[in-house]
């Protein structure tokens, strides 16, 4: 406002719409196909971290914008974890929850336990890492803009 410009944030359900269309997809494709909603997350975090390093090297730009958010050495487990799913499901195919494809969830390892885990507590917990980096982010790059 003091340059004469009223920013106005609209949200649908809580969640602001000027977020990367990544995170939304994520959200979007999540119920059914949690593998790939995890994926898309970490590359919201990456691209943050990337910003903030200015480099490519991916692991260390997600270890970066996750510094933002998490103590340390939560930083190192997370990132140790879910990169490491990431990794999987974006290099080798694999999936790591109950994916669902028309309708029919596919488990051929029959570890259901495991899979509903990734899904509802694992999924979840990158959801928030995701939004709070995010959160963390456009309110620096507000700051800056201000000064």
């Amino acid at each position: 406002a003091a340059r004469g410009v009223i920013t106005l944030e609209i949200g649908v359900h809580g969640i602001p719409v000027n977020l990367p269309q990544p995170f939304y997809e994520a959200l979007a494709v999540g119920v059914e196909h949690p593998s790939v909603a995890a994926l898309l997350l970490v590359t919201v975090i990456e691209g943050i971290g990337a910003a903030m390093t200015g480099t490519t090297a991916a692991m260390a730009n997600f270890r970066a914008a996750l510094g933002t958010v998490l103590p340390a050495d939560q930083v190192a487990a997370t990132a140790r974890e879910v990169y490491e799913r990431r990794s999987q499901t974006a290099h080798r195919g694999a999936l790591h929850g109950p994916e669902t494809a028309l309708g029919y969830v596919f488990d051929s390892d029959f570890r259901i336990d495991r899979k509903e885990i990734f899904a509802q507590d694992e999924l979840g917990s990158l959801y928030d890492t995701a939004r709070d980096t995010l959160t963390h982010a456009l309110t620096y790059s507000a700051v800056q803009d201000a000064v």
